[in-house]
């Protein structure tokens, strides 16, 4: 309760526990009594109500996915109410989506970029309940083909004239590690290819075919974005090339390729798995 109402309501139970509880009144002072005792009860009750809620876990898009500018992204996530108290149906949960790189997503129904979600069932202490929502993916003045983060931040909400608090912020945030790339460079690139074996051990192979004479080269990165193996083949002539990678020096695991030509730009995840 504020401490203006508090001070206030204590003033008036004081003057009610010195007067003289007798005579014809003596009823309609203990009713009053009792009102004010039970309002005082139900704002602390109102006041008191708080949640942690917490971003568990980024379901769809999985790691390692590749987004286009102006691609919608089907959204999936978990979040966990670690109390103490319930999160009510009557509640909402504001979320926003972005991304520390600069890359903005947002859902298009919403002008300011965030949504409030709603659960259809009461959310105890120490309960993981699922949310999703439809996102559109849009950035300017970003570099293109870059490995980023997709990051949601989930902020708790209570109706009109209800109170809910949320005080432990560190929780409330999740990213994913993402590929954003430039849809102009996937329209434009019109080369043919294939990438074996994937999964790969010792070696994978890029067998393409150029439409036209065109500067060609290889990247291999990590879901990081920081380049491992690069392969700069110059200027191949068209027709159908095979470009071989050694992979030994990779460890087990998922890595992004990125084939270029003439800064037309294809990529693709690679799995690398132990001989």
């Amino acid at each position: 309760m504020p401490k203006i109402g508090t001070v206030f309501l204590c003033r008036i139970l004081n003057i009610f526990i010195h007067l003289n509880f007798s005579g014809q009144y003596l009823f309609m002072r203990l009713t009053i009594l009792s009102i004010l005792l039970f309002f005082s009860f139900c704002m602390h009750v109102i006041a008191q109500r708080q949640v942690d809620i917490g971003a568990t876990k980024i379901y769809t898009p999985t790691l390692g996915t590749v987004i286009h500018s102006g691609q919608k992204v089907y959204l999936q996530f978990s979040v966990t109410n670690y109390g103490p108290d319930s999160f009510k149906v009557s509640d909402s949960l504001i979320l926003y989506v972005a991304s520390r790189e600069g890359l903005t997503l947002f859902v298009p129904s919403s002008t300011n970029r965030v949504t409030a979600l709603t659960y259809p069932h009461t959310v105890y202490r120490n309960q993981t309940v699922g949310f999703a929502d439809s996102v559109s993916t849009t950035w300017s003045g970003y570099a293109s083909d870059t490995a980023g983060y997709m990051c949601i931040l989930v902020l708790p909400k209570a109706m009109a004239g209800d109170t809910l608090q949320d005080p432990i912020m560190a929780n409330n945030s999740i990213c994913q590690d993402m590929l954003l790339l430039d849809v102009s460079s996937i329209d434009r690139a019109t080369t043919t290819f294939t990438v074996y074996p994937n999964p790969a051990q010792s070696q994978v192979n890029f067998d393409i075919h150029l439409t036209q004479r065109a500067e060609t080269s290889i990247t291999i990165c990590d879901i990081r974005g920081r380049s491992l193996l690069q392969k700069n083949e110059g200027r191949l002539p068209a027709g159908q090339h095979i470009i071989n990678l050694n992979t030994t020096g990779l460890s087990a695991g998922m890595y992004f390729y990125k084939l270029a030509v003439d800064g037309d730009v294809r990529a693709g995840k690679l799995f690398i798995t132990n001989p």
